[in-house]
């Protein structure tokens, strides 16, 4: 069995110069990211590998969390931020099958899109899953594949939903 983690950044100031690539974590999100990397570490959510979307945002709350969880082989993907749901159900499909635990970092709407399409239905923390996916919210689902290519939608167990 896999297990598929789906975070959405942490909370971050307005667009300034840089425009919406180069949005900062507030004081509250390098907080709020730094806690949930403790949280990981105690519950044993640690990834083999992890996918991330490149933009500063994305890049401060992985920092953070690592900064816990220690140094964790990482892909920038650009799909992530520039795609939606299918772009990223189709990265993780390819992920390598030797990894048996996968953190994506991403971005509302999609990164919410995604773990809600995935969880199956019939779970008490789908109606939380459902309402929203606020800033640093972390959904942790085993998956009953032994293939990341095989990975569907609506049939993975919600061990978990973190919500900083």
């Amino acid at each position: 069995m896999k297990r598929l983690m789906i975070l959405r950044h942490a909370q971050t100031a307005p667009a300034g110069e840089g425009g919406d690539r180069e949005r900062k974590l507030t004081p509250q999100g390098l907080e709020d990211a730094r806690m949930l990397g403790e949280t990981m570490k105690a519950k044993n959510y640690v990834p083999d590998f992890i996918l991330c979307s490149p933009v500063t945002r994305t890049r401060q709350t992985l920092d953070q969390i690592a900064a816990t969880l220690g140094k964790i082989q990482t892909e920038f993907q650009k799909v992530i931020y520039e795609g939606g749901y299918e772009e990223i159900l189709s990265l993780v499909r390819s992920v390598d099958d030797s990894c048996m635990a996968l953190l994506v970092v991403g971005h509302n709407p999609a990164i919410h899109q995604f773990a809600a399409s995935m969880a199956r239905e019939d779970h008490d923390l789908m109606n939380s899953l459902s309402s929203g996916y606020a800033p640093a919210t972390l959904t942790v689902l085993d998956v009953p594949r032994a293939s990341w290519a095989d990975l569907q939608p609506g049939e993975n167990s919600i061990i978990d939903l973190i919500e900083t």
